[in-house]
């Protein structure tokens, strides 16, 4: 819930498969879709950023290029925003710290204890996302998150603090953290 009365929510089916985003403004008594219309999967995520902002983040099949959408009236209209330029699995909604800069991550897959993922980030309200950050299984890059380990999303607390956690073989935790907004 954003306040007392206003809230919002991804619903899921029986099997924890997100449905559709929800929201409610009489205390959570009554719960109404609210997200782009006909978006339904797996690969639906979102986030929230007060009573009348929220961010989508959907892909129309597993390995496709992530589409971002945003509303800032509640859920009454949408706005498709640029797509994530990466062939992935999925991608997690947008990180966004102000109106115009954000990251999402995508999900590129995962074996053996490991995962790939990539990290845009965007500078002018969602409307272009730039690649910052590829993992990659060939090579470890001074200063790059590592394919070894799983991850989750980036989440960044400034323009230039973000961290990734994760773990590792064994369950042990890890931690990467960028104080230059994701560069390094």
């Amino acid at each position: 819930m954003i306040t007392t009365q206003v809230g919002w929510a991804v619903a899921v089916d029986h099997n924890g498969y997100p449905l559709a985003v929800v929201r409610t403004i009489d205390g959570g008594r009554v719960w109404r879709e609210a997200g782009p219309p006909g978006l339904r999967g797996q690969t639906l995520d979102a986030a929230f950023y007060g009573t009348r902002e929220a961010w989508v983040t959907w892909s129309p099949h597993n390995r496709a290029w992530p589409i971002t959408y945003r509303t800032t009236d509640g859920g009454r209209a949408w706005t498709r925003m640029g797509s994530i330029s990466i062939a992935a699995i999925g991608a997690f909604a947008p990180d966004m710290v102000t109106g115009q800069l954000g990251w999402v991550s995508a999900y590129l897959g995962a074996a053996g204890g490991s995962s790939g993922m990539a990290i845009f980030r965007t500078t002018n309200g969602g409307a272009h996302w730039r690649l910052i950050e590829l993992t990659d299984y060939n090579k470890q890059t001074p200063g790059a998150i590592p394919f070894g380990c799983d991850k989750g999303h980036a989440v960044f607390s400034s323009a230039s603090t973000g961290w990734v956690a994760g773990s590792c073989a064994g369950g042990r935790p890890a931690f990467w953290v960028s104080h230059d907004g994701g560069r390094t």
